[in-house]
Protein backbone atom coordinates (compact mmCIF):
# COMPACT_ATOMS: atom_id res chain seq x y z
CA UNK A 1 0.00 0.00 0.00
CA UNK A 2 1.21 3.53 -0.85
CA UNK A 3 1.16 6.83 0.80
CA UNK A 4 -1.73 9.30 -0.66
CA UNK A 5 -0.32 12.02 -1.80
CA UNK A 6 -1.60 15.11 -1.25
CA UNK A 7 -2.14 17.85 -4.11
CA UNK A 8 -1.82 21.47 -3.58
CA UNK A 9 0.47 24.58 -3.17
CA UNK A 10 2.69 24.98 0.24
CA UNK A 11 4.48 28.31 0.67
CA UNK A 12 7.04 29.08 3.09
CA UNK A 13 10.29 29.98 4.12
CA UNK A 14 13.37 28.12 3.44
CA UNK A 15 16.73 28.77 6.00
CA UNK A 16 19.07 26.18 4.55
CA UNK A 17 21.53 24.58 7.54
CA UNK A 18 24.42 24.95 4.68
CA UNK A 19 23.73 28.51 4.88
CA UNK A 20 23.19 29.58 8.54
CA UNK A 21 26.35 31.15 8.87
CA UNK A 22 25.44 33.72 6.62
CA UNK A 23 21.86 34.23 7.62
CA UNK A 24 20.20 33.28 4.58
CA UNK A 25 16.46 32.25 3.77
CA UNK A 26 14.42 32.58 0.66
CA UNK A 27 10.66 31.95 -0.29
CA UNK A 28 10.11 28.93 -1.60
CA UNK A 29 6.95 27.47 -3.60
CA UNK A 30 6.06 24.13 -3.42
CA UNK A 31 3.12 22.41 -6.10
CA UNK A 32 2.85 19.03 -5.38
CA UNK A 33 0.77 16.85 -7.96
CA UNK A 34 -2.21 14.69 -7.28
CA UNK A 35 -0.09 11.88 -9.13
CA UNK A 36 3.70 10.66 -8.83
CA UNK A 37 6.00 12.08 -11.24
CA UNK A 38 9.47 13.94 -11.93
CA UNK A 39 10.32 17.03 -10.49
CA UNK A 40 11.20 20.67 -12.02
CA UNK A 41 13.39 23.08 -10.02
CA UNK A 42 12.80 27.25 -11.17
CA UNK A 43 14.49 30.22 -9.78
CA UNK A 44 14.59 33.74 -10.45
CA UNK A 45 16.18 36.51 -8.63
CA UNK A 46 19.72 35.86 -8.87
CA UNK A 47 19.80 39.33 -10.27
CA UNK A 48 17.24 41.16 -8.43
CA UNK A 49 15.81 43.25 -10.68
CA UNK A 50 15.43 41.40 -13.31
CA UNK A 51 11.40 41.78 -12.63
CA UNK A 52 9.59 40.08 -15.61
CA UNK A 53 11.08 36.97 -14.67
CA UNK A 54 10.64 37.32 -10.70
CA UNK A 55 7.08 37.92 -11.59
CA UNK A 56 7.13 35.47 -13.75
CA UNK A 57 8.02 32.48 -11.11
CA UNK A 58 5.91 34.44 -8.55
CA UNK A 59 2.75 33.62 -10.83
CA UNK A 60 3.59 29.94 -11.30
CA UNK A 61 1.24 28.93 -8.79
CA UNK A 62 -1.66 30.12 -10.43
CA UNK A 63 -1.29 28.54 -13.72
CA UNK A 64 -0.47 25.04 -12.70
CA UNK A 65 -3.82 22.95 -11.56
CA UNK A 66 -2.04 20.32 -8.55
CA UNK A 67 -4.76 17.86 -9.45
CA UNK A 68 -3.57 17.56 -13.06
CA UNK A 69 0.20 17.70 -12.48
CA UNK A 70 2.31 14.70 -12.17
CA UNK A 71 5.07 15.19 -9.72
CA UNK A 72 6.53 18.15 -8.29
CA UNK A 73 7.40 21.68 -9.36
CA UNK A 74 9.84 23.56 -6.97
CA UNK A 75 9.80 27.39 -7.21
CA UNK A 76 12.34 30.04 -5.15
CA UNK A 77 10.86 33.09 -7.19
CA UNK A 78 13.99 35.51 -5.60
CA UNK A 79 17.31 33.67 -4.72
CA UNK A 80 18.99 37.53 -3.96
CA UNK A 81 17.37 37.95 -0.99
CA UNK A 82 20.21 39.70 1.22
CA UNK A 83 19.92 42.41 -1.83
CA UNK A 84 16.08 42.68 -1.81
CA UNK A 85 15.72 46.35 -1.32
CA UNK A 86 19.50 47.60 -2.17
CA UNK A 87 19.09 48.14 -6.23
CA UNK A 88 22.14 46.07 -6.73
CA UNK A 89 22.49 45.23 -10.54
CA UNK A 90 24.77 42.36 -11.75
CA UNK A 91 27.87 42.31 -9.54
CA UNK A 92 26.38 42.18 -5.81
CA UNK A 93 28.58 44.38 -3.57
CA UNK A 94 27.97 41.46 -0.67
CA UNK A 95 31.07 39.16 -2.44
CA UNK A 96 32.39 40.83 -5.31
CA UNK A 97 31.41 37.96 -7.46
CA UNK A 98 28.31 37.29 -9.54
CA UNK A 99 26.26 34.34 -8.48
CA UNK A 100 25.60 33.85 -12.08
CA UNK A 101 28.81 32.97 -12.53
CA UNK A 102 29.54 30.89 -9.55
CA UNK A 103 27.90 27.71 -10.21
CA UNK A 104 28.67 24.85 -8.91
CA UNK A 105 30.21 26.43 -6.25
CA UNK A 106 31.54 24.84 -3.07
CA UNK A 107 30.08 23.79 0.02
CA UNK A 108 32.34 25.78 2.79
CA UNK A 109 33.68 28.28 0.48
CA UNK A 110 32.30 32.07 1.00
CA UNK A 111 28.68 33.23 0.37
CA UNK A 112 28.00 32.75 -3.63
CA UNK A 113 29.88 29.54 -3.48
CA UNK A 114 28.21 28.06 -0.46
CA UNK A 115 24.77 29.31 -2.21
CA UNK A 116 25.55 28.57 -5.64
CA UNK A 117 26.64 24.50 -4.33
CA UNK A 118 23.31 24.72 -2.13
CA UNK A 119 21.01 25.65 -4.82
CA UNK A 120 22.37 22.99 -7.55
CA UNK A 121 23.56 20.10 -4.93
CA UNK A 122 20.94 20.19 -2.12
CA UNK A 123 17.65 21.88 -3.14
CA UNK A 124 17.82 20.79 -6.80
CA UNK A 125 19.81 17.76 -6.42
CA UNK A 126 16.83 15.20 -7.60
CA UNK A 127 15.16 17.55 -10.32
CA UNK A 128 14.69 16.60 -13.54
CA UNK A 129 15.05 19.89 -14.96
CA UNK A 130 16.53 23.35 -13.50
CA UNK A 131 14.76 26.50 -15.04
CA UNK A 132 17.08 29.25 -13.91
CA UNK A 133 14.97 32.55 -15.10
CA UNK A 134 16.88 36.17 -15.84
CA UNK A 135 15.97 39.33 -17.61
CA UNK A 136 16.67 42.84 -17.90
CA UNK A 137 18.59 44.30 -14.93
CA UNK A 138 17.96 48.21 -14.72
CA UNK A 139 20.77 48.77 -17.15
CA UNK A 140 20.15 46.13 -19.47
CA UNK A 141 17.52 45.54 -22.74
CA UNK A 142 17.40 41.80 -23.36
CA UNK A 143 16.34 39.81 -26.65
CA UNK A 144 14.26 36.83 -25.75
CA UNK A 145 16.36 33.74 -25.42
CA UNK A 146 17.84 31.17 -24.43
CA UNK A 147 21.13 29.41 -22.80
CA UNK A 148 22.08 25.70 -22.85
CA UNK A 149 25.19 23.71 -22.73
CA UNK A 150 26.62 21.42 -24.87
CA UNK A 151 28.65 18.67 -23.95
CA UNK A 152 29.42 16.70 -27.17
CA UNK A 153 27.05 13.88 -26.12
CA UNK A 154 24.75 13.70 -28.76
CA UNK A 155 21.47 12.24 -27.20
CA UNK A 156 22.08 14.24 -23.85
CA UNK A 157 22.71 17.75 -26.32
CA UNK A 158 19.37 16.87 -28.36
CA UNK A 159 16.90 16.49 -24.95
CA UNK A 160 18.22 19.64 -23.61
CA UNK A 161 17.40 21.02 -27.13
CA UNK A 162 14.07 19.63 -27.10
CA UNK A 163 13.66 21.38 -23.64
CA UNK A 164 14.94 24.56 -25.07
CA UNK A 165 12.43 24.25 -28.22
CA UNK A 166 9.27 24.74 -25.29
CA UNK A 167 10.52 28.56 -25.62
CA UNK A 168 8.93 30.86 -28.18
CA UNK A 169 12.19 32.24 -29.52
CA UNK A 170 14.17 32.33 -32.66
CA UNK A 171 17.54 31.77 -30.60
CA UNK A 172 19.09 29.42 -28.16
CA UNK A 173 22.84 30.25 -27.29
CA UNK A 174 23.78 26.58 -26.82
CA UNK A 175 26.91 26.90 -25.59
CA UNK A 176 30.12 25.00 -27.26
CA UNK A 177 31.85 22.44 -24.69
CA UNK A 178 34.38 23.72 -23.14
CA UNK A 179 37.93 22.48 -23.17
CA UNK A 180 37.63 22.32 -19.10
CA UNK A 181 34.78 22.52 -16.65
CA UNK A 182 35.66 25.83 -14.92
CA UNK A 183 32.78 27.76 -12.73
CA UNK A 184 29.74 29.01 -14.74
CA UNK A 185 26.09 29.42 -15.57
CA UNK A 186 24.27 27.81 -13.81
CA UNK A 187 22.94 25.42 -16.89
CA UNK A 188 27.05 24.57 -17.69
CA UNK A 189 27.73 23.37 -14.20
CA UNK A 190 24.62 20.58 -14.40
CA UNK A 191 25.64 19.91 -18.08
CA UNK A 192 28.99 18.65 -16.91
CA UNK A 193 27.37 15.57 -14.78
CA UNK A 194 24.58 15.55 -17.56
CA UNK A 195 21.79 17.09 -15.25
CA UNK A 196 19.28 18.90 -17.60
CA UNK A 197 19.55 23.12 -17.04
CA UNK A 198 18.28 26.14 -19.25
CA UNK A 199 19.02 29.60 -18.65
CA UNK A 200 15.92 31.69 -19.37
CA UNK A 201 15.93 35.49 -20.64
CA UNK A 202 13.37 37.92 -21.29
CA UNK A 203 13.07 41.78 -19.78
CA UNK A 204 14.03 45.19 -20.25
CA UNK A 205 16.09 47.53 -17.37
CA UNK A 206 14.12 46.47 -14.87
CA UNK A 207 10.28 47.34 -15.66
CA UNK A 208 7.82 44.60 -15.40
CA UNK A 209 6.45 44.06 -18.46
CA UNK A 210 3.54 41.52 -19.34
CA UNK A 211 4.60 40.10 -22.50
CA UNK A 212 7.77 38.69 -21.15
CA UNK A 213 6.03 37.43 -18.05
CA UNK A 214 3.48 35.71 -20.30
CA UNK A 215 6.40 34.64 -23.00
CA UNK A 216 8.14 33.13 -19.83
CA UNK A 217 5.08 31.39 -17.89
CA UNK A 218 3.85 29.90 -21.71
CA UNK A 219 7.31 28.39 -21.99
CA UNK A 220 7.51 26.60 -18.27
CA UNK A 221 3.81 25.25 -19.35
CA UNK A 222 5.44 23.86 -22.43
CA UNK A 223 8.21 22.30 -20.34
CA UNK A 224 5.85 20.91 -17.89
CA UNK A 225 3.69 19.20 -21.05
CA UNK A 226 6.95 18.17 -22.28
CA UNK A 227 8.26 16.44 -19.19
CA UNK A 228 4.56 15.07 -18.92
CA UNK A 229 4.19 16.21 -15.81
CA UNK A 230 0.86 18.43 -17.41
CA UNK A 231 -1.26 16.84 -19.67
CA UNK A 232 -1.59 18.55 -23.72
CA UNK A 233 0.90 17.86 -26.75
CA UNK A 234 3.72 19.98 -27.53
CA UNK A 235 5.85 20.26 -30.53
CA UNK A 236 9.06 21.58 -29.27
CA UNK A 237 10.58 24.36 -31.98
CA UNK A 238 13.81 22.28 -33.76
CA UNK A 239 13.97 25.37 -35.90
CA UNK A 240 16.03 27.74 -33.35
CA UNK A 241 19.04 29.58 -34.29
CA UNK A 242 22.02 28.15 -32.84
CA UNK A 243 24.37 30.59 -31.22
CA UNK A 244 27.64 29.04 -29.93
CA UNK A 245 29.28 32.16 -28.06
CA UNK A 246 29.38 35.41 -27.02
CA UNK A 247 31.22 38.41 -27.80
CA UNK A 248 30.94 41.47 -26.14
CA UNK A 249 30.60 44.95 -27.56
CA UNK A 250 32.87 47.43 -25.78
CA UNK A 251 33.29 51.32 -26.10
CA UNK A 252 35.97 52.17 -28.28
CA UNK A 253 36.68 55.14 -25.94
CA UNK A 254 35.13 57.57 -23.43
CA UNK A 255 31.80 59.05 -23.70
CA UNK A 256 28.04 59.08 -24.69
CA UNK A 257 27.07 55.50 -26.08
CA UNK A 258 24.69 56.24 -28.76
CA UNK A 259 23.63 52.77 -29.99
CA UNK A 260 21.80 52.11 -33.44
CA UNK A 261 20.33 48.45 -33.23
CA UNK A 262 17.96 46.59 -31.21
CA UNK A 263 17.70 43.36 -29.36
CA UNK A 264 17.59 40.13 -31.49
CA UNK A 265 18.88 41.87 -34.58
CA UNK A 266 21.50 40.43 -36.60
CA UNK A 267 24.57 42.25 -37.46
CA UNK A 268 28.15 41.26 -39.58
CA UNK A 269 30.99 41.46 -37.92
CA UNK A 270 32.41 45.14 -39.01
CA UNK A 271 29.13 46.33 -38.71
CA UNK A 272 28.72 50.10 -37.50
CA UNK A 273 26.24 49.91 -34.71
CA UNK A 274 26.24 52.80 -33.10
CA UNK A 275 28.78 55.66 -32.05
CA UNK A 276 30.01 57.18 -29.15
CA UNK A 277 30.26 60.94 -28.82
CA UNK A 278 31.39 64.03 -26.76
CA UNK A 279 29.70 66.08 -24.18
CA UNK A 280 29.15 68.44 -27.14
CA UNK A 281 27.27 65.81 -28.90
CA UNK A 282 30.23 65.66 -31.80
CA UNK A 283 30.90 62.31 -33.02
CA UNK A 284 34.23 60.83 -31.84
CA UNK A 285 34.26 57.00 -32.59
CA UNK A 286 32.57 54.58 -34.19
CA UNK A 287 30.62 51.21 -32.78
CA UNK A 288 31.11 48.81 -34.50
CA UNK A 289 30.12 44.81 -34.65
CA UNK A 290 32.99 42.70 -32.72
CA UNK A 291 31.04 39.51 -34.25
CA UNK A 292 28.32 38.37 -37.03
CA UNK A 293 25.44 36.89 -34.76
CA UNK A 294 22.11 38.46 -32.85
CA UNK A 295 22.41 41.42 -30.78
CA UNK A 296 21.24 39.76 -27.07
CA UNK A 297 21.84 42.78 -24.65
CA UNK A 298 22.82 45.90 -25.05
CA UNK A 299 23.98 48.13 -21.77
CA UNK A 300 21.45 51.42 -21.33
CA UNK A 301 23.26 53.66 -19.50
CA UNK A 302 24.15 56.81 -21.37
CA UNK A 303 28.53 57.16 -20.55
CA UNK A 304 30.61 54.35 -21.06
CA UNK A 305 34.44 54.41 -19.96
CA UNK A 306 36.70 52.81 -22.99
CA UNK A 307 36.83 49.21 -22.85
CA UNK A 308 33.58 49.19 -20.91
CA UNK A 309 30.71 46.70 -21.87
CA UNK A 310 28.04 48.15 -23.66
CA UNK A 311 26.44 45.00 -25.72
CA UNK A 312 27.02 41.57 -26.44
CA UNK A 313 26.76 39.25 -29.62
CA UNK A 314 26.00 35.45 -29.80
CA UNK A 315 27.90 34.36 -32.93
CA UNK A 316 26.12 31.75 -35.17
CA UNK A 317 28.41 27.87 -34.41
Amino acid sequence: MTDEIQAGVTRSTLEPQALRRFAYACPSIEIQGANAGPRLCIMAGVHINEASSIVAAMQLPDLIDPQRLRGRVSIIPAVSTHHLYTKAMVTPPSSGVDLHWSYPGAPDGEFNDALAHWLVSDWAQDAEVFLDLHGGDLDERMARYVVTQRTGDEAFDTSVSHLAGCFETDLNVALAPPESWSAGRICTALARNRRHGIVVEAGDHGHLDPDSVDWITNGVLKVLRHLDMLPGDVDPRTDQTILGRYEWVVAPVAGVVRLAVAPAERVTQGDRIGIMTDLFGRPVADVRAAASGHIMMLKTPLFAQAGEWIGAIASEV
